[in-house]
């Protein structure tokens, strides 16, 4: 015979694996007889399965944000302060979709200004440590243009840029002038 289980042990089960631990209804008594109160799960479970699932990697955000929005156009190329951390954030420019991608992921502000919506371009650099070409690893940040633009690398001589309208997009790291790496965590 099968494991038993209660439906509030279903209920924290799936919402742990949709990345929302502790956040069923814990008000409501899960029974197996109670029909209100499995409809009451179900829709619970169906307002929530379309949140993005908390994944600690901002190279995985970038990809999330540069795929939703080809997807439905739902991302433009603003130089906006402060930065918008919804998601997506609507409109914000290079360095602001790094840092968002960084929040979402739970790390650190890369920019060192603790996420007040005011990190750029020239405090992104500041705050990260310089890495070699020999040494670049995912997440890492590449500069370019002395340094106007930023864009994530996200591992193979691929770096997820947002530097225009249309964007983001996965591009070579190669694709404009490097004008320094960092890391910053």
């Amino acid at each position: 015979m099968g494991k038993i289980i209660t439906l509030k042990k279903a209920a924290v089960a799936l919402a742990e694996e949709m990345g929302h631990p502790g956040k069923p209804p814990y008000d409501v008594s899960y029974t197996e007889v109670k029909g209100d109160q499995i409809n009451e799960l179900l829709s619970w479970i169906s307002a929530h399965k379309a949140d993005p699932v908390p994944v600690k990697d901002p190279a995985y955000w970038m990809t999330w944000f540069m795929t939703e929005n080809q997807a439905n156009h739902n991302l433009n190329y603003a130089e906006i302060r402060p930065i918008n951390y919804n998601v997506p954030p609507g409109a914000t420019d290079c360095s602001g979709l790094v840092i968002c991608a960084f929040k979402r992921a739970g790390w650190g502000d890369p920019s060192g200004e603790g996420y007040n919506g005011s990190g750029n371009t020239d405090s992104l650099r500041a705050h990260g440590t310089k890495v070699g070409i020999a040494t670049i690893q995912r997440n890492d940040l590449v500069h370019y243009n002395n340094p106007d633009h930023v864009a994530l690398y996200v591992g193979e001589g691929m770096v997820i840029s947002h530097g225009k309208q249309g964007d983001p997009v996965e591009v070579k790291m190669s694709y404009r002038p490097i004008y320094e790496m960092t890391r910053n965590r």
